[in-house]
């Protein structure tokens, strides 16, 4: 397999509820060309992963947003 730039970089993501951490650290890439997706049962925390982060950085390609 070649060495690819990640397209995704997803980078030490939290997400808290008040003093609650639901989520501690995700970080993964995700290369041009590849299939990613979350599973899991209902209530696992796959929306809390994709949206509304308290902490941690996405890169898409070249574009970088952050939370702190």
């Amino acid at each position: 397999m070649r060495n690819v730039e990640p397209v995704i970089t997803v980078d030490g993501l939290v997400k808290r509820y008040k003093s609650t951490v639901a989520v501690r650290n995700v970080s993964f890439s995700v290369a041009r060309g590849e299939i990613f997706g979350l599973l899991g049962r209902n209530g696992a925390g796959k929306t809390t992963r994709v949206l509304g982060f308290s902490a941690g950085a996405v890169v898409l390609s070249a574009l970088t947003f952050g939370w702190e």
